[in-house]
Parts: C-alpha cells; structure tokens; sequence
C-alpha cells in the first residue's frame, strides 16, 4: 500500500487520544472497493501534534494579509481604471501610491504571521500585526478619500504613517535575542 493510497476521512478527539480513520481505495478488480482502517495516537502524541497556540491569531494574520493582497489587485485596477472625472488633480498617483502601501503592507503581514510562530514572545509580533493593519488603513484612507475628490481627513495619513513606523519597529524587535537565547 503507497501513501497516496491512504485518505484521511475524519478525526475525532477522545479523552485518550485521537482517533483517525483512514480510507484506502483499490481500483483494482472491484473499482471503488474501500477498506478502513483505524489508528490510535496515545494523547500525549495528539497534544504535541496539535497547533501551537498561536496558530489561530497567526492564521487570522495570514487571511489578514491575504485579504490585503486582494485590496491591492482590486485596488491597482481602480487606480488603472477610473474616469478621470472621478479623480482630483494627481488623484490617480496618490491613489497608486496608497494601492502600493497596502500591497508592502499585506506582505510584511503575511511574513509577520508566519514569523509569529517561532517568536518567542508573540504578544511584540502582534503589536506589529496591529499597527501595521491599523496604520495602512488610517493612512490609505487618508490618502485615498482626497484623491477620489472626498474631503480632506487632517492627520489621518500622517497618523496611519506614525502607527506603519512602529510597526516595524516591533517587528525588528520581535527579532532580538536576550542572553540565553531568548528572545524579547
């Protein structure tokens, strides 16, 4: 039997373990014939190959970062395509210019989301997920409301830049070792 043989069909967590039934297909002389197997993992191996607890906020930093990547595609089409009647003078280079910070931006989370995972103290990479998020929507905002012919937003984009800065910043401290191996 080849492991491609092999499809996981369900998982069930007990109080001993987990259970994982297997499904094997033979397309031999009975098309389709299925033989089921079951294996028992003792506990303690179940809990150590479960997620890390960080993996649910990292993932939510992963599709954060996705959804970003798709902001700057649709984004980039907008800023390509739009009447000139809809934009303010030089509207259609700020706009590109905010399309371009979202995309760095949705970048530096997805690499910050899968950095998170081996950091050592998380809670200094989700700062930086956060600042980094809340500063790229203060800022394109700030930078794209005007150049779409919306009002002026004061500080908003000065603001959205300041929390993008400390952002890295946290980032690039996530990254620092204490004596002992440890990291900050």
């Amino acid at each position: 039997m080849r492991g491609t043989d092999l499809l996981p069909v369900d998982r069930v967590a007990t109080l001993h373990g987990e259970v994982a039934g297997l499904v094997r297909f033979d397309f031999g002389k009975q098309l389709g014939t299925r033989h089921a197997t079951t294996i028992r993992i003792p506990a303690d191996a179940a809990r150590s190959a479960a997620m890390p607890e960080s993996a649910a906020p990292s993932r939510a930093w992963l599709a954060t970062g996705a959804l970003l990547g798709l902001l700057t595609v649709a984004g980039a089409a907008l800023a390509a395509h739009l009447p000139d009647r809809l934009l303010a003078p030089d509207g259609r280079a700020s706009l590109r210019a905010a399309v371009q910070v979202i995309g760095w931006h949705a970048a530096a989370l997805l690499v910050a989301a899968l950095w998170m995972r081996d950091a050592g103290r998380r809670w200094i990479v989700h700062g930086a997920c956060l600042c980094l998020l809340l500063g790229t929507v203060c800022f394109c905002v700030g930078v794209a409301v005007p150049a779409l012919r919306g009002p002026h937003l004061g500080r908003l984009a000065p603001t959205g830049g300041t929390l993008q800065m400390a952002g890295w910043l946290l980032l690039a401290l996530s990254t620092l070792g204490r004596p002992g191996g440890r990291r900050v």
